[in-house]
């Protein structure tokens, strides 16, 4: 029975996960100096925005480029070629190219070196180049918040002269129309004590009738 058993091995692999290309990319930290006094809401609400999209892009970067790093896999020379064709708008020439590829290739006119791989450095400049894209959108970005942020600081001084000015014109209108309550208030208690007094008392005239006087 023992003999019918059949003999099991573990064998211990270790795997080792190798660098893609050995470079080692540094994360640009978002300016923290991006705040605004509180001012123009419409302004105020402009430069939230911009900071908003350029966090969005910061968060956003960073993810792909280690997706990109994980899951690269070498690349054929033809889809490498096509999608740089795709990339730079050439649809005549990627036409032109993909059928003359498959003739070669029913043909048999293809060597197998050419049907390879793409080297490690064409890949790997290719997503630099998307790299660079992506942190010249990120400054761009960044620069426009810091235009604004400039913009809005040389006006703080005419606004806050515009609100002394405002308020003066306020305290003046409020005085002004306290005097003018205050006048109506004495017109109006003139007026009464005149009907009051024209209601209330008879005027006499004296009237001269020989030596005597009579009063009517």
């Amino acid at each position: 029975m023992e003999g019918d058993r059949d003999n099991y091995y573990l064998e211990q692999v270790t795997i080792t996960e190798g660098s893609e290309d050995g470079y080692q990319y540094e994360e640009i930290p978002p300016d923290d100096d991006l705040s605004l006094p509180d001012g123009d809401e419409d302004l105020l609400r402009a430069v939230q925005t911009i900071e908003e999209q350029a966090e969005d892009l910061q968060s956003q970067r960073s993810p792909v480029s280690s997706q990109r790093a994980a899951s690269h896999r070498p690349e054929v020379v033809d889809d490498f070629l096509r999608n740089f064709l795709i990339k730079m708008g050439m649809m005549k020439t990627l036409e032109c190219f993909q059928t003359e590829w498959y003739e070669m290739m029913q043909k048999g006119l293809l060597q197998p070196e050419a049907a390879g791989f793409v080297p490690d450095l064409y890949s790997h400049n290719q997503m630099l180049d998307e790299e660079i894209k992506s942190l010249r959108k990120e400054v761009e970005t960044y620069k426009l918040a810091a235009r604004m942020k400039v913009h809005y600081a040389s006006y703080e001084p005419l606004l806050r002269q515009l609100h002394e000015k405002y308020q003066t014109v306020l305290r003046q209108k409020m005085l002004t129309s306290l005097e003018r309550d205050r006048a109506v208030g004495e017109v109006t208690g003139l007026q009464a004590t005149l009907k009051n007094l024209e209601s209330g008392h008879k005027i006499e005239l004296p009237v001269k009738k020989g030596s005597a006087c009579e009063h009517i």
